[in-house]
């Protein structure tokens, strides 16, 4: 087999340089590899696994190139390193390796190299119409900043145009390109040598070595991490910087004007060997991005082939991580998180030492560089077929072409996978392969584990639905690209709980299901049915008009208490999602024996924790182990009077995690912890344990247990 590989090498100074170096070997042993290069100088040693050649994309032999089985582009968001490969990419089919997927920064400084502000204007006008042609004539002003047209326009369509299929290496960045992209996407885990397992030791004495590196852009959140170092004010901490930053300046001055000097060392770009020294005396890396590009994180798989651990940020691949693996910062309550972080570290140092541990199992079983490049190899050897696919979607979108004002437009596209379908047949394209928009049906099931999002249904008036409901609490993709304006994040909530992406013929049970979108999408996971529980009137919470905009069938709405759940009347459930109710209760350990009494398989929970946000004399945010350092360990319940917790007098008991464990472990529901972050957390309990009530005066009284619906 073989596989024309092009990619930035080392020693470049960019991860994907350093991705390449150490997957060459894997993959060589597989295949027959040629790497292509624009730099005019590459490390020797990377010829000892394969060819190396330089190209110039203005000149480059086609028939040199046509020679292989497959052609891989390594693509990501840095035109100094890439411009010269996507420009071969656009001209000559083969497979995109995207390391990013929000390729705007790249492409718009492209145009900007060459002033051309008519082609970048054109180039999102045809991507993203009169909105694109809006924002990018805002940009190329300056009005918008680089990081806000960022977040919004991923310029991918404009690279992938001759891409026979994407690999990607995150469920956010499949999720992505397939809502812009008429492409095959492909997940695999980032590949990584793990290496020796760390040594154990004992977290030392401080003071304490934390590290950040990489190439420092904005979206690296170092000034925000700077002032979360000058609000701790502990010169325990010591920070230090490796690598190359794009606002030196703007950082040195932040450091000047906090008076971190004594606490923060700048290094600046150093060279491999020194950063796995630096990291191999570290206590604590932060790898904090915001926004993301759609990337998984090189450095992550770095951190944790060193056994160290790690805060990141809780979004896009980063909040993909098992929870167990890393900390959590929310983006926007970063200083808070960063500091309440720091505080746990100094009172339980030998908690996060396990989790880099942890990092590194998971590292070694998950991101192997031999299993990468078999999958590698393998498509190399389906490329034909993906060449048939490729050539009948050109021809059938040619042929559609000539359709238009022939037919109504409204009808265009049922015509376009008619045409499509009898040119795969003459072509011979696979039937899996062979319509664009059937195929991405399929694979985005096969990169997220869920069911596809729907089509919004044509006529259907989203605003004045959203408009009447009063109160959105839950933000949630209802229809492809529209969500609901909620706070709440439900794809985040339900994978930081690590509900099952399949649900299939399962009964689940939604307490406290507010507007139901947690409901709605265990029916659109496959369950057999869901029950939608909460106090208040459906038709507040938006029930009915999600219900009917959706066609659902299999979800319905019980107004009732947490305190009334009987088996009798609602039967048992497989699944129990009891999210953000915990704290609002007056009686939370009643409520958790009645959870016992119609769960018969799991409960996953979330709740607000006040091991990072305890209030004690009005202060808020004060972390429970500052008082002593045993606390976090004590099962204990902060009673709220009246509204000392955010100004909400819905608010009566605040746990912290021990107490959270314990307390459903009495109940006879044995529970783990699977996230944790700021003053949030999720566990997960699963029915059929025994309860201690039985050995209690009330247990013991038969009156109370009729009464109460308890169990022994």
């Amino acid at each position: 087999m073989r596989i024309d590989w092009f990619s930035p090498l080392p020693p470049a100074r960019t991860a994907i340089a350093d991705y390449t170096a150490r997957l060459l070997a894997a993959l060589s042993a597989q295949a027959e590899v040629t790497l292509w290069t624009s730099q005019p100088h590459w490390h020797s040693s990377l010829e000892s696994h394969a060819a190396v050649r330089r190209f110039d994309p203005h000149a480059i032999r086609w028939d040199e190139l046509h020679a292989a089985d497959a052609i891989f582009y390594n693509i990501g968001n840095n035109a100094e390193f890439h411009q010269a490969i996507w420009q071969v990419a656009r001209r000559s089919p083969g497979f995109a390796i995207m390391h990013d997927v929000l390729m705007h920064d790249s492409i718009s400084w492209d145009h900007q190299q060459r002033n051309d502000r008519g082609a970048y204007l054109d180039l999102m006008q045809s991507l993203y119409g009169a909105r694109g042609l809006r924002d990018g004539a805002l940009y190329w002003e300056g009005v918008l900043t680089r990081l806000q047209m960022g977040r919004v326009y991923s310029c991918a369509p404009f690279l992938l145009e001759a891409s026979l299929g994407a690999i990607v290496h995150s469920r956010a960045a499949g999720q992505a390109l397939l809502k812009e992209v008429d492409v095959p996407v492909e997940r695999l885990p980032l590949p990584f040598p793990a290496g020796r397992p760390p040594a154990p030791s004992n977290v030392p004495a401080p003071p304490w070595k934390l590290v950040v590196f990489g190439f420092l852009g904005a979206n690296r959140c170092l000034e925000q991490i700077l002032s979360a170092l000058a609000r701790l004010a502990d010169r325990r901490f010591q920070l230090h910087i490796y690598g190359s930053i794009e606002e030196r300046a703007a950082v040195e001055a932040a450091i000047e004007r906090l008076r971190l000097a004594d606490a923060v060392t700048l290094h600046g770009f150093v060279t491999d060997a020194e950063l796995d020294a630096a990291l191999a005396s570290a206590q604590l890396v932060l790898n904090l991005r915001y926004p993301t590009k759609g990337e998984a994180s090189y450095s992550q798989l770095r951190i944790w082939s060193h056994g160290l651990p790690s805060l990141v940020s809780q979004i896009g691949w980063y909040a993909e991580q098992p929870a167990d693996t890393v900390f959590f910062v929310r983006p926007h309550f970063l200083e808070e998180d960063v500091c309440a972080h720091l505080r746990a570290f100094a009172a339980r140092p030998a908690a996060y030492q396990a989790a880099g541990m942890r990092g590194y199992d998971h590292l070694l079983e998950q991101h192997s560089p031999r299993a990468y490049a078999a999958r590698i190899v393998e498509l190399a050897g389906q490329a034909p077929e993906y060449r048939k696919r490729w050539n009948a979607r050109r021809m059938s979108g040619r042929a559609v072409e000539g359709l238009q004002g022939w037919f109504p437009a409204a009808r265009l596209e049922g015509y376009t996978d008619h045409v499509g379908s009898v040119i795969r047949d003459l072509t011979g394209g696979p039937a899996h392969l062979a319509s664009g928009r059937h195929a991405e049906t399929a694979d985005t099931a096969g990169i997220t584990g869920m069911a596809a999002v729907p089509v919004c249904p044509e006529g259907l008036n989203v605003d004045a639905l959203f408009r009447s409901v009063p109160d959105w609490h839950q933000q949630w993709e209802i229809f492809q690209n529209v969500f609901t304006p909620g706070r709440n994040s439900v794809a985040t909530l339900m994978a930081r709980a690590a509900v099952p992406a399949d649900l299939t013929g399962m009964r689940v049970l939604d307490v406290g299901a507010f507007n139901c979108c947690c409901s709605f999408e265990c029916e659109r996971r496959g369950a057999a049915e869901v029950v939608a529980l909460d106090l208040q009137d459906p038709a507040a919470l938006g029930f009915p008009v999600l219900r009917e905009a959706l066609g659902s069938t299999r979800v319905r709405f019980v107004q009732a208490s947490v305190y009334n759940l009987d088996p009798e009347t609602l039967g048992k459930f497989d699944v129990v999602l009891f999210f953000g109710v915990l704290y609002h209760l007056r009686y939370p350990l009643l409520a958790i024996d009645q959870l016992r009494r119609i769960a018969r398989g799991r409960i996953y929970i979330e709740s607000l924790v006040i091991d990072h946000r305890f209030i004690e004399g009005g202060r808020d945010l004060q972390e429970l182990a500052s008082y002593h350092p045993a606390l976090p360990e004590i099962p204990l319940w902060q009673f709220y009077k009246t509204n000392e917790l955010e100004g909400d007098y819905s608010n009566w008991f605040g746990p912290n995690i021990r107490a959270v464990l314990d307390a459903f472990e009495s109940a006879g529901l044995p529970a783990q912890l699977t996230g944790a972050w700021g003053d949030r957390a999720t566990f997960q309990a699963t029915a059929g344990g025994r309860g201690h009530i039985g050995q209690s005066y009330e247990g013991m009284s038969e009156l109370i247990r009729q009464q109460l619906g308890l169990e022994r």
